[in-house]
């Protein structure tokens, strides 16, 4: 068993002046099949005893979990090394497959298409695209941005199956909150689709951080009690000089 290397050019997201969508470089993917690594991560899952809650944490969304177990989306790398480390498992052991080269066909015309696009040979473009047939959501999504750059396009079709960027703008957005980005944080957020748990928690905190504990404490509200949840709510009611509310979640931590 090995990783599949395609040592061919592929895209990468990436601006040019705001021109191009795409560029070209150098990039290794995992070969296999997603259901193959979506079984391994939930049979290692349930193994770990531990429910998808359980298991995102405040990093992912159940939303994101779920569709990686169901094979519809594909994890970041930072995301399964995230994952791994949960389920105390080598980030190879849910890599390793045998070799395949079959999207090498696929990544051919999705180059040549990106060309025609650049050329402005839209319909030569279009048609190549209708003969990509990938189940790599990598290639997938590449092929879904590219379709949308040809005239006439039907652009909220290709919204509703782009995957989520929720994950990874979380992701991004806690990253921001430990280096104190508060800004950058908050646009981040504000560009999730999904106000779960973890994102009200985060922006919670976030309005703490900005002397706003009436907002933070609306926030806290909304996802599921924990005792985490009781001790920000606590904060939040002290510093509202609240200290009958204040009373009430410091009961309800002990």
């Amino acid at each position: 068993m090995q990783t599949q290397k395609i040592a061919n050019e592929i895209f990468v997201t990436g601006g040019n002046g705001g021109k191009n969508m795409l560029q070209w470089g150098k990039f290794e993917l995992p070969g296999g099949a997603d259901m193959e690594l979506s079984e391994k991560l939930r049979q290692a899952r349930l193994e770990a005893g531990l429910s998808q809650r359980q298991l995102c944490g405040d990093v992912i969304t159940r939303n994101m979990l779920s569709q990686i177990e169901h094979g519809t989306a594909r994890p970041s790398m930072e995301t399964l090394k995230y994952l791994a480390a949960r389920l105390e498992k080598p980030v190879s052991y849910f890599l390793e497959e045998e070799l395949d080269t079959a999207p090498l066909e696929a990544i051919k015309k999705l180059r040549q298409a990106e060309e025609a696009l650049q050329q402005g040979k839209h319909r030569y473009a279009a048609q190549l695209l209708e003969t990509v047939d990938t189940n790599l959501p990598e290639l997938q999504r590449q092929k879904l941005l590219l379709a949308a750059r040809v005239p006439g396009a039907d652009l909220d079709s290709v919204c509703r199956q782009l995957p989520s960027l929720d994950a990874e703008l979380f992701l991004r957005a806690r990253n921001a909150y430990v280096g104190g980005q508060w800004s950058r944080c908050l646009h981040l957020l504000e560009c999730m689709e999904e106000r779960n748990d973890p994102w009200q928690i985060l922006r919670g905190k976030l309005h703490l951080e900005q002397g706003n504990p009436a907002a933070a404490a609306e926030c806290f509200l909304r996802a599921e009690e924990t005792k985490e949840i009781c001790g920000l709510l606590e904060r939040c009611y002290r510093e509202m000089d609240d200290y009958k509310q204040a009373y009430f979640y410091a009961v309800k931590q002990k």
